[in-house]
């Protein structure tokens, strides 16, 4: 059934229809999703990587309905689990395992949607209508979708279900291969009916194409990387690990042709990370590799950069700073005073769209550090919320071991530093399969602490009462 409904999503799209394709396509998927959320779910990752389709003219597609229409579904479950009188043995070890690493994640992270949610609110009274209604689209089509796709993989993940995972690799591959494919020759898609793929121009020399901005287009390659290499890690089959080695150096040299620099800091983190994780001294040698490789690419992607060099830097920082370094540091010293400004509730989500200038950043629209603007918008509560997700999120998926929980690993690393230097979470078409792989990793990892709860003195004790009992 998701392979219909993907199938449907090209196929109608496509032909160039507009009103009311969308609207039906939503709705069908939506009554899919009620009865079968895996399948719903399974749709709605496939599509991530791909522009949208707009419903009734709003910023909010046919996936975005698609993804509310999952999140309903699964929360009916999980309530009627709840509240079923044979489960109330199960629910005080789950109530356990809310205390260990996975858990406290998924409640920080329960924080942040929740205090992002409000400060919708807050925009709204403060600045008007206008402005938190596009606050609202903002949210719902960014963070709010973002953690919403988080809680849904989670479920999925208790339920030890892997489809997900392999769906939303697979989607990414296909995005960053059919962006190269138009990187080579634009007019294969530019003159197909599948032209609606293709979201930028090539007029700019950063490879763009099926996502706007070239940083969150190395985060998409950089997704099913980490998972690649992390099951590469694990393999011992040569046709495998050769198929997967070819794999690889196209989502490399997708990554690469981004330009980013800080793609390239994610890249030396998690390699380091990942040769930890096989043999410690491993690591070091790829620190030296990974330090000499920075030192090489950075300077021709800056040179490749748009941005001119920064002026009255030395020869050394000249080749690494540009004038848009500048810039990004206003939008952080902007975003320190806005929390400084109002530290325990913050200014309002996406009220640095009204209030950088007043703040020193003349020039921005945003503070390119999501973990900032968390802090700027939000307030303390949510801003620190969003740093013990990522602690605690990182913890539990390093403890958890295996394929899935290093890959995982490698992109929670991987999106956090890209976050320190860009907004990824501007991008539903990034976080719908980033989160899915994250929420179904933690979701195992949840799992995991609650069987050792289950398979504990206390759960043997009452086991050997029972017996005695009998």
């Amino acid at each position: 059934m998701a392979a219909l409904l993907v199938a449907a999503f090209f196929v109608l799209r496509s032909s160039g229809l507009g009103v009311p394709l969308p609207e039906v396509w939503a709705t069908l998927a939506s009554l899919v999703a009620l009865f079968s959320p895996l399948a719903g779910f399974l749709a709605a990752v496939a599509l991530g990587p791909f522009d949208d389709w707009p419903v009734l003219g709003t910023e909010a597609g046919a996936r975005a309905v698609l993804v509310a229409a999952v999140a309903i579904s699964v929360a009916v479950r999980v309530s009627s689990t709840l509240l079923a009188p044979s489960r109330s043995a199960l629910r005080t070890p789950w109530r356990s395992a809310l205390r260990s690493p996975p858990g406290i994640a998924l409640a920080s992270a329960a924080i942040v949607l929740l205090g992002t949610g409000l400060g919708v609110v807050q925009t709204a009274v403060r600045f008007g209508p206008g402005l938190g209604y596009q606050a609202a689209q903002l949210w719902a089509t960014g963070v709010g979708m973002a953690l919403v796709v988080l809680f849904t993989g989670a479920w999925f993940g208790t339920r030890v279900e892997l489809r997900p995972v392999l769906v939303a690799a697979g989607a990414a591959i296909v995005a960053v291969g059919l962006s190269l494919l138009y990187e080579a020759s634009p007019a294969v898609l530019a003159s197909s009916p599948l032209d609606w793929l293709i979201v930028v121009d090539r007029g700019a020399r950063r490879l763009h194409g099926i996502l706007a901005a070239p940083n969150a287009m190395a985060m998409l390659a950089l997704l099913p990387a980490c998972l690649l290499v992390a099951r590469l890690t694990h393999m011992r089959s040569v046709p495998w690990l050769i198929g997967g080695a070819a794999v690889l150096a196209v989502l490399t040299m997708g990554a690469l042709l981004t330009f980013s620099r800080s793609a390239v800091l994610a890249v030396a983190a998690v390699a380091v990370a990942y040769a930890w994780y096989v043999r410690r001294s491993a690591a070091i040698v790829m620190l030296v590799v990974a330090g000499v490789g920075a030192a090489v690419l950075v300077p021709l992607y800056v040179e490749q950069r748009a941005g001119t060099p920064l002026p009255g830097a030395g020869d050394i920082l000249q080749d690494f700073f540009t004038a848009g370094d500048r810039i990004r540091s206003a939008g952080w010293a902007a975003a320190i005073r806005m929390t400084l400004d109002s530290p325990l509730i913050g200014q309002g989500f996406r009220s640095y769209l009204v209030l950088h200038d007043q703040f020193g950043d003349s020039v921005q629209t945003a503070p390119h550090n999501e973990w900032l603007r968390l802090y700027a918008e939000q307030g303390i509560v949510v801003g620190t919320a969003g740093l013990v997700f990522l602690g605690a999120a990182l913890t539990a998926l390093w403890r958890m071991r295996g394929a899935l929980a290093l890959g995982a690993f490698g992109t929670l690393l991987a999106y956090a530093i890209m976050a320190a230097f860009n907004n990824p979470l501007n991008y539903a078409q990034l976080n719908i399969p980033t989160f899915a792989v994250l929420g179904m990793a933690l979701g195992m990892a949840l799992r995991g602490a609650t069987s050792e709860r289950l398979s504990g003195p206390a759960a043997g004790a009452s086991r050997e009462s029972s017996a005695a009992g009998s």
